[in-house]
């Protein structure tokens, strides 16, 4: 994977450095010049296209936006999950799992939670995990995410 170099100004480098505990900030950047790269480029379709493909593009990019923002908020409520609720059994096995951003991750926190796959069912995780709500399959991929870095970042004070 290649590297970059990326300028920040002095303050908010200083903001940076001030976050306890420090994020992955290659992760975050990634994931701006992601979302960067993929609006231009749907906008450079949509100027090509004509007015049904505009408003198709229009559309898949106004749902990418509304699926990082649905990831990012499982994000933060699998860290809050992570801090007060899940057992530490539970977070020693998620550790171990890579999130497939798949229906897959369902079967990872099942997983985690019972390790058989014979005990729990889906909707019963769901409870533990969600309060039952309804959540897509990039909710529970970031969910995931958010329960692991928590866990790995206090994981050797454990």
């Amino acid at each position: 994977m290649p590297n970059i170099n990326v300028y920040v100004a002095d303050d908010l480098k200083a903001r940076m450095d001030a976050v306890d505990p420090a994020p992955k900030w290659s992760r975050i950047a990634t994931a701006a010049f992601d979302d960067y790269c993929a609006q231009r480029e749907a906008r450079a379709r949509i100027e090509e296209d004509d007015d049904m493909e505009a408003v198709i593009e229009r559309l898949r990019l106004s749902k990418m936006e509304s699926l990082k923002d649905d990831r990012e908020n499982a994000w933060e409520d699998g860290r809050e999950w992570a801090r007060t609720e899940a057992r530490y059994d539970w977070l020693m096995r998620l550790s171990r799992y890579e999130v497939l951003g798949e229906a897959d991750d369902r079967n990872v926190l099942l997983q985690a939670i019972d390790p058989t796959m014979e005990q729990v069912e889906w909707q019963e995780v769901a409870e533990i995990c969600f309060g039952n709500a309804a959540v897509s399959d990039g909710y529970v991929s970031g969910f995931i995410e958010g329960a692991q870095d928590l866990f790995e970042e206090i994981r050797d004070r454990i």
